[in-house]
């Protein structure tokens, strides 16, 4: 996580060639406004999980603990809760329909 942000996590790409990479040549992929991280775990657990495509990324979203999509840099919650239920090391089946 980020110490400077209260402990962020974030999902950064590979891409030496963007105007606005850092200094170890990535970019921030989610919006600033997004934490991706669980609760399930305290100290592990995989938080995310990729798409069949790459640019899909499913993700438990550390404020409400909801699971959502990542899509072309737009965040969409597919899971509506009270922070009751918590999403950690997911998987998607072949066929791109279920996660699990």
């Amino acid at each position: 996580g980020r110490p400077l942000e209260g402990g962020r996590s974030v999902l950064c790409k590979y891409a030496p060639e963007a105007e606005d990479k850092n200094d170890r040549n990535a970019i921030e992929v989610a919006p600033p406004n997004s934490n991706i991280r669980t609760l399930v775990h305290e100290y592990g657990g995989t938080a995310l999980c990729f798409g069949k495509t790459s640019d899909q990324v499913i993700f438990s979203e550390y404020t409400g603990q909801n699971l959502c999509t990542l899509v072309d840099g737009k965040v969409r919650s597919i899971t509506q809760g009270d922070n009751r239920f918590r999403y950690a090391d997911g998987v998607l089946s072949d066929d791109a329909n279920t996660f699990y």
